[in-house]
C-alpha cells in the first residue's frame, strides 16, 4: 500500500464534487419520470353483424378507431354507449366495454316490380303472420296498386318539401309486441301515419283474432281504406292541413265497400253504413272535424259520400264519373282548414250549406243512393 502524499489527496478531493453532482443528477432524472397508465378496451357485436377490433390494452388518452359491419341481411343499429355511427373513436380514459348491436332488416315480401323513378310499394310482413293472410294481402294490395294511379310526388309540408316516392306498409299482430320499432318507432293501429325517409307510412296493427278467422273478411277491406288515404295524400300533395271527417274517412270507407262488394261478392259492407238517423243529421256539422265528430251518432260519412254521387248523376253525370270526380279531382284542389267549403263549391257546383239540405233526400230509402251492382273501381279509375 502506497502511503498518501499531497498529490493523491488533492486528485481524491477533486473527483468527489464530479461523483456527488452525477448522483444528484440522476436521482432528480429518477424521481421526474412519469409512469405510463395504461386501459383496456373490450368490443364485442351483437347478433347480425360483426366489429374490425376486439380491443386490447391502450395507453391513456389514446384514441382508438372500431368499426361495426352488418351481415346480410341486417343493419347497424347502435353503440351499447348510444352512438348511431357504425364507425366510433373511443378516447381510453378508463377501462371500458362496448357492444355494437344490429337489427334484422324487414323482408319486402310481396316483392312487387317497378321501373326506375316509379311510384312503388314496399310491404314488411312480420314473421308471426299467418302464411294464408300474407298471401291475400299480395294480391290485393298488387290490385289495389294497379287501380290508383300513384306517381311519385313533392310532399307540401312547407318546410321540406319533401320527395315521396313510394308506400311503406308495415303488417303485424298485436300479439307480436312491436317487431318494427327499429323502424318505426312504437307507432301502431290501423293509419296512413306520416313518412319514413321518403316514402308514405302505412300501418296495419291487427287483432291475432282478426287475422286468423277466415270469415273475416274486413282486414283486407282495411288496406283498400288505408291504401285510398295514401292515395288523398298523393292528390292532395300531403293531406295534413286539413281534417274533415266525413270527407276524408267517407271516401276511404266507401272506395273500401266497392272494393270488397267487388272482391268479395255476397259481403254486405255497404249496409252497414245506411243507419241514417234525424239525430245525425241535426249534428251534422260535428262530422266536419276529426276533433268534433261524436262516435256516439251513427257514422253517415259513407251515406253522405253516395248522396254526392247521385246528386252529381241528378246533374247529368254518369255513375262511374260522379266517383272520379269525387275521388280524384276534390283531393287534387288542395283542400285545407281554410278553403275546403269553397273548393267544394268548385268542384262539385253546389255549396255545403245547399248539400247539406239535400241529404235528407234518401233518408226514408237509403238504400237508394247505394251504388250499382255494376260499378267497379276499374269503371272509376281506369276506364
Amino acid at each position: 500500500m502506497k502511503p498518501l502524499t499531497k498529490k493523491n489527496t488533492l486528485k481524491k478531493l477533486l473527483l468527489i464534487p464530479i461523483l456527488l453532482f452525477l448522483f444528484y443528477s440522476c436521482s432528480s432524472e429518477e424521481e421526474t419520470q412519469t409512469p405510463v397508465i395504461q386501459y383496456t378496451l373490450t368490443v364485442t357485436a351483437g347478433d347480425g353483424g360483426s366489429v374490425d377490433v376486439l380491443g386490447g390494452t391502450y395507453n391513456e388518452n389514446s384514441n382508438v378507431t372500431v368499426t361495426a359491419t352488418a351481415d346480410e341481411g341486417y343493419a347497424f343499429s347502435v353503440w351499447s354507449d348510444g352512438s348511431t355511427n357504425s364507425a366510433l373513436t373511443i378516447t381510453m380514459s378508463s377501462n371500458k366495454r362496448i357492444t355494437a348491436t344490429f337489427k334484422l332488416i324487414p323482408n319486402n315480401y310481396c316483392d312487387l316490380e317497378y321501373d326506375e323513378g316509379e311510384y312503388s310499394i314496399q310491404t314488411y310482413f312480420d314473421s308471426e303472420l299467418p302464411e294464408k293472410y300474407k298471401s291475400d294481402a299480395c294480391t290485393i294490395i298488387s290490385y289495389l296498386d294497379a287501380i290508383l294511379p300513384f306517381n311519385q310526388y313533392t310532399l307540401n309540408d312547407n318546410d321540406t318539401n319533401t320527395p315521396i316516392y313510394g308506400l311503406d306498409i308495415f303488417t303485424w299482430s298485436i300479439d307480436s309486441g312491436k317487431p318494427f320499432s327499429d323502424y318505426i318507432g312504437n307507432d301502431g293501429g290501423l293509419c296512413v301515419c306520416g313518412t319514413r325517409g321518403n316514402n308514405t307510412l302505412l300501418l296495419l296493427e291487427f287483432s291475432n283474432q282478426d287475422l286468423i278467422n277466415e270469415q273475416n273478411i274486413d282486414k283486407y277491406a282495411i288496406i283498400a281504406h288505408e291504401m285510398f288515404h295514401a292515395y288523398q295524400h298523393f292528390k292532395s300533395n300531403g293531406i295534413h292541413p286539413f281534417k274533415n271527417f266525413w270527407l276524408i274517412e267517407g271516401m276511404a270507407e266507401t272506395f273500401a265497400s266497392i272494393f270488397q262488394r267487388g272482391y268479395y261478392p255476397n259481403s254486405n259492407y255497404f249496409d252497414n253504413h245506411m243507419n241514417v238517423t234525424d239525430e245525425a243529421f241535426a249534428n251534422i256539422e260535428t262530422f266536419e272535424h276529426y276533433d268534433t265528430f261524436d262516435p256516439t251518432l251513427p257514422d253517415i260519412s259513407v251515406y253522405m259520400i253516395l248522396v254526392l254521387s247521385k246528386k252529381l248523376q241528378n246533374d247529368g253525370l254518369t255513375e262511374s264519373e260522379s266517383f272520379s270526380k269525387i275521388f280524384n279531382d276534390y283531393f287534387a284542389s288542395n283542400p285545407t282548414e281554410t278553403n275546403w267549403k269553397s273548393n267544394f263549391e268548385e268542384v262539385f257546383s253546389i255549396s255545403v250549406q245547399d248539400f247539406y239540405a239535400f241529404l235528407p233526400t234518401y233518408q226514408d230509402n237509403p238504400s237508394d243512393v247505394i251504388p250499382s251492382e255494376s260499378l267497379t273501381l276499374e269503371n272509376i279509375f281506369l276506364d
